[in-house]
């Protein structure tokens, strides 16, 4: 990633942004097609040049190095406030052209990350100690992909509308335009159609360091999902988490 200066307009400074072929056509088809359509803040968007068969570069306006601070809580209700006008706003949007986001997707985090474990317990590398761990794992996996139906009850009384899929402080930013706060989520490539628990959970501890308040949040949204209360909300919190935890288990292993 690389900084331009006074490349943007009004001589402001653009960042280059190198990525996979793959993922940078997510971000340029939601910077071009979706984002410019929904009321929500975003950076403005120069386009993408294909480096090779590969790679590719994004150009984006640079929107500075402040990430939000979800300990603050006027930035955790304006992050609150921008997700939930995002999910709202966007529902209405067509699907084409997004990448499904639902249960299905993150079933086959499951079942990948499981293989990737057992296709590797013989590295010797790997102690006794590390089997056990990993053995006991893929037997969580297995109790996690029995019950799969319940994970996708939970999903269906849950909107579908478009997802970042890796909503979390660190790609989260915030800059002081004439006083006020504005949020300015980046990386977008795992955004997609789907259910918008995995952008209301927590990255990391579940019942700690919530980036969004439940409440501003469905206050939000309560005009388009009228039916999205306060315990439909934490069961997609947890359903949510779930998924971002098989996502990790996926890309770790």
């Amino acid at each position: 990633m690389f900084r331009l200066h006074r490349a943007g307009a009004a001589g402001r400074p653009v960042i280059a942004k190198r990525c996979y072929l793959s993922t940078g056509r997510v971000e340029d088809f939601l910077y071009r097609q979706i984002l410019p359509q929904l009321p929500v803040s975003a950076p403005r968007y120069y386009g993408c040049a294909p480096e090779d068969e590969q790679t590719c570069w994004l150009f984006l306006e640079d929107i500075g190095d402040q990430r939000i601070d979800h300990s603050d809580p006027e930035q955790q209700a304006d992050v609150s406030t921008w997700l939930g006008r995002l999910h709202a706003t966007a529902a209405a949007v067509t699907p084409a052209g997004l990448a499904d986001r639902g249960p299905g997707y993150y079933f086959d985090h499951l079942d990948s990350g499981r293989k990737n474990i057992l296709d590797n317990l013989g590295n010797p590398v790997l102690s006794e100690e590390d089997r056990t761990i990993l053995l006991a794992a893929t037997k969580r996996l297995d109790e996690i992909a029995a019950c799969w139906d319940q994970v996708t009850a939970a999903c269906e009384e849950i909107p579908r509308t478009l997802v970042h899929g890796d909503f979390r402080p660190k790609n989260v930013f915030v800059r002081q335009e004439d006083g006020a706060s504005v949020i300015y989520p980046l990386d977008w490539e795992m955004a997609g159609w789907g259910v918008p628990a995995p952008d209301l959970a927590p990255s990391r501890d579940r019942y700690t360091g919530r980036l969004i308040d439940l409440e501003i949040y469905r206050q939000t949204v309560a005009p388009t999902w009228p039916n999205m209360d306060m315990p439909r909300l934490e069961r997609a919190v947890v359903v949510g988490y779930l998924f971002r935890r098989l996502a990790a288990v996926d890309w770790a292993s």
